[in-house]
């Protein structure tokens, strides 16, 4: 047991624990890593122990020692070389090996995709967040970004360490809006790796440590081509010349080995031999054209999938791109695992994310297949603002993901418009809207009637002058599967949510003059997020919502009741500051509840756990008037258990708890008595 622990070392404790957890997440890095510890142990010879580049001689040096190794400063390394050669790859075998060495540690994607896209503030706040743990800033600009950076760098204390991976970029400029250099001046013990195919970069900025990263081996080479062309690493008998002719026109570089690899995986020797052919008659150095063989493999609902992630999902989660995709007819998830098969999308992360060889191909092909018009490049953005966000919406055979300030609207507006079928002449479908600033001298009575919302897939609005979103129940869009609203000071219902029968994701916050929320028979809800409503008295239709798997409700002082008895696939409860919530009922038959959360809620006198025998985390802190816990003994799956702040509880009956690990109970200030048996605490 731990007790009384003071609000220093509990920050402490959470700090240590985020670091550790921070340290073993591990990035995917490669299905076939073949030579890669070869690569490693290179790389670190010379960069980081014996050998450096000289940029200016363009020569290898031998040195006694790098520079950094012995000295307590920070180190920072360049790996360059051409496109398709790796770089991004031994950049992610680094930081996994490395990042247990550091206090901190941050990779950065696609730097200079981030740049072109104006995207580099969603940059700078992951920085925040990984090295600074700064989690709740919100800022547009980068200059706003530098802002933040340098001050919360000043902040730092001196013995931080950092491992630090910047990854693609081509200008200083973007360097310097991370703020790389700083960081390297300020903490001593760091060590930064950045990946360009522009040696210049680095020399521009000052960076004498190098590595040119070359392409693979014969002996390599054949045997990542043969993991993807027979999933082993040596070819079958009679194949021997072809995988040998095969490394030859890719020269060695791992994205055409990988590719061609699956594209000839399981075919006929005719068929290698027609596409060697092929394959030949291009460039030793067209990479695009080579790969143009796979994507032309490809099926129509494959390829404009493919070309949606090249222009405009790139970097994205792959979350929101499926729901756009489903809303368009089509089988997202069949198409990304068949990309995925071929080698053109990369897998092992919850964000779409292909080579740079790979994206160009597909902007090249979304520009020669055109229609449909994709919209993606800076220059579509004054388009899109001289159109105005009306008349986009009249445009046919567009597809299009983009934000831009309308003037009409005074809103900064985020869409998504596109079309299933075969993209005859058809008015596009709005599948994504997003406003956040809409402002007008008073409030209005829902979004305007020329929006369509009948295809809508995702809906989100962020201060907003609506006293309702849409005027009746007709409006309600029936597609719709995640709905998020903010900072609504003047919203007081939503009408007809009960209509939106697919909706799966809720969240509200800040809408201080909602009273009631009614959710009817909403079966494919899975997560509900309440937060700050300070006149919401019900929540009606709640035991209806038989697939929901997370609640949460916070800061909610109106609320009395709250009824989940029915709603089974819970899985995770979080309750907080609700201080009128007297009864939540039902909580005994939760047989598949994970984690109950449960805090600032002095009315609680009661909480029956019973038959809920799949909870693993139990947390209750600051229940004044909490007097009973009842049905702990039947908890054998619990793992943690909280209990803080509980001054009316007087006696807990633990019964056999085998996988109990952690128990901890303060300031209960009347409990006289712990009963029962757990026979293992760590």
């Amino acid at each position: 047991m731990v007790y009384g622990l003071s609000d220093g070392d509990c920050q402490n404790i959470v700090e240590a624990v985020q670091a550790e957890v921070q340290r073993k997440t591990r990035l995917h890095v490669a299905q076939y890593p073949v030579g890669l510890n070869n690569v490693v142990k290179d790389l670190e010879r010379r960069c980081l122990g014996e050998l450096v580049y000289d940029f200016e001689n363009r020569r290898r040096l031998k040195t006694t020692l790098a520079k950094g190794l012995l000295k307590d400063e920070a180190k920072v390394v360049g790996i360059f070389g051409m496109g398709g050669i790796g770089k991004t790859t031994l950049a992610k075998e680094l930081f996994n090996r490395k990042s247990c060495n550091y206090s901190r540690a941050s990779f950065l994607f696609d730097v200079r995709e981030a740049y072109e896209r104006r995207e580099l503030p969603s940059l700078q706040l992951k920085l925040l967040k990984d090295l600074f743990h700064s989690h709740h800033l919100s800022f547009k600009n980068t200059e706003e970004g530098i802002s933040y950076l340098k001050d919360s760098l000043e902040r730092s204390p001196a013995d931080l360490s950092f491992l630090l991976v910047v990854d693609d970029i081509d200008h200083v400029e973007q360097l310097n809006a991370l703020l790389v250099m700083d960081i390297l001046n300020k903490l001593g013990n760091s060590l930064v790796i950045i990946t360009t195919r522009d040696v210049g970069v680095l020399i521009n900025t000052g960076i004498t440590d190098g590595y040119l990263l070359k392409g693979m081996d014969r002996n390599h080479g054949s045997e990542l081509f043969c993991w993807h062309a027979f999933d082993q690493p040596n070819p079958l008998e009679g194949y021997e010349e072809l995988v040998d002719s095969f490394f030859e026109v890719c020269g060695g570089l791992p994205l055409s080995l990988q590719v061609l690899g699956r594209h000839v995986h399981g075919r006929s020797e005719d068929y290698w031999r027609s596409e060697l052919i092929e394959v030949r008659k291009m460039l030793p150095r067209d990479v695009k054209q080579r790969l143009r063989i796979s994507f032309d493999a490809l099926n129509s609902e494959e390829k404009h999938i493919f070309m949606d992630i090249a222009c405009i999902f790139g970097g994205r989660e792959q979350s929101i791109a499926k729901r756009v995709w489903d809303g368009s007819g089509w089988n997202a998830q069949h198409a990304l695992e068949a990309l995925r098969d071929k080698c053109l999308v990369e897998g092992g992360d919850s964000h779409l994310r292909m080579h740079d060889h790979l994206r160009d191909l597909g902007r090249e092909m979304a520009i020669e297949l055109n229609p449909p018009l994709r919209l993606w490049r800076r220059q579509d953005l004054k388009y899109l603002e001289s159109m105005g966000f009306r008349n986009i919406l009249t445009k046919t055979n567009l597809r299009c993901f983009h934000s831009f300030f309308d003037k009409s609207m005074n809103s900064q507006v985020t869409f998504f418009l596109g079309q299933s079928d075969n993209y005859v002449e058809m008015s596009s479908s709005l599948l994504w809207l997003e406003l956040e600033g809409y402002s007008t001298k008073q409030s209005i009575k829902g979004i305007p009637s020329w929006i369509p919302l009948q295809s809508l897939q995702y809906l989100k609005i962020k201060v907003g002058p609506f006293k309702t979103l849409w005027k009746d129940r007709i409006q309600a869009p029936s597609q719709l599967k995640s709905l998020d609203i903010t900072d609504c000071k003047h919203l007081k219902s939503v009408p007809g949510i009960s209509n939106c029968v697919k909706l799966v994701e809720l969240n509200i916050s800040r809408c201080p003059e909602l009273e009631e929320l009614r959710f009817g028979h909403l079966e494919s809800l899975e997560r509900i997020t309440v937060v700050d409503y300070k006149h919401l008295k019900n929540m009606l239709g709640t035991s209806n919502l038989v697939n929901l798997v997370e609640l949460g409700i916070t800061q909610c002082p109106e609320l009395e009741e709250l009824t989940i008895g029915h709603l089974k696939s819970l899985k995770t409860i979080t309750i907080a500051d609700c201080k009128h919530l007297k009864d939540m009922s039902g909580t005994s038959n939760l047989v598949n509840l994970v984690k109950l959360d449960i805090s600032l809620c002095p009315e609680i006198e009661e909480l029956t756990l019973g038959h809920a025998e799949s909870l693993k985390t139990i947390i209750i802190a600051d229940c004044k008037h909490l007097k009973n816990v009842s049905g702990t003994s039947n908890l054998v799956e619990l793992v943690e258990l909280d209990i803080i702040q509980c001054p009316a509880l007087d006696v807990l009956t633990l019964g056999h708890l085998n996988s109990l690990e952690t128990m901890r109970i303060a300031d209960c200030k009347h409990l006289r008595n712990v009963s029962g048996t757990y026979f293992y605490l760590d």
